[in-house]
């Protein structure tokens, strides 16, 4: 399974404004810095807690159908865009939506194929010849649970002050913070 990421979140769930607050820090000289280290701290949170932060596309692609059923992450899945496969000729072929089911409720997101409709297809021989579009995060930054926002301003905040220091340890309490977040794959 090989994941990538198609379209990332077209916002931050923190402001630069709210970081520099937290920071203390009242000059514009920083803001370019200050705007990477958002999106640093935004991406060490969601690769800690297998979780996208905002909406964000995914495609996932599989050596051939998995079984059913099969997870899709980062979490939470919103939506699937649709399911693909290469056929034994190596045309491009869809999976009607009917033919499964996609499961937004758990963590992480899965999609069921509808057993009474749906028989996996033969595929073309060659890896990853089935792909999954899908969206996941929370749709608006108002519904990231605040440890997780408060972990992304502890992250900009020890980043800002440590510039520069490889022995400067991520404080604990971020991870503290994010593990009640963390969805296992299994």
């Amino acid at each position: 399974m090989q994941r990538k990421l198609v379209t990332g979140p077209i916002s931050e769930p923190i402001t630069s404004a709210e970081v520099k607050n937290y920071i203390k820090v009242e000059h514009t000289t920083d803001d370019d810095l200050i705007d990477s280290l958002i999106t640093t701290a935004r991406t060490t949170v969601e690769d800690y807690t297998n979780r996208s932060i905002l909406s964000t596309v995914w495609e996932t692609y599989f050596d051939g159908f998995p079984n059913d059923p099969f997870t899709l992450s980062p979490s939470p899945l919103q939506s699937v865009s649709g399911i693909y496969y290469q056929d034994t000729d190596d045309a491009a072929q869809t999976i009607a939506a009917s033919d499964y089911h996609v499961n937004t409720a758990h963590l992480p997101g899965s999609i069921d194929f509808d057993n009474s409709n749906f028989s996996a297809p033969d595929v073309y021989d060659k890896p990853a010849n089935v792909k999954a579009i899908y969206t996941s995060g929370f749709a608006s930054s108002g519904e990231v649970p605040e440890p997780l926002r408060q972990a992304m301003f502890m992250l900009c905040a020890h980043y800002y002050e440590n510039r520069g220091d490889e022995r400067a340890y991520v404080p604990r309490a971020v991870f503290d913070l994010c593990k009640p977040y963390r969805v296992h794959v299994y």
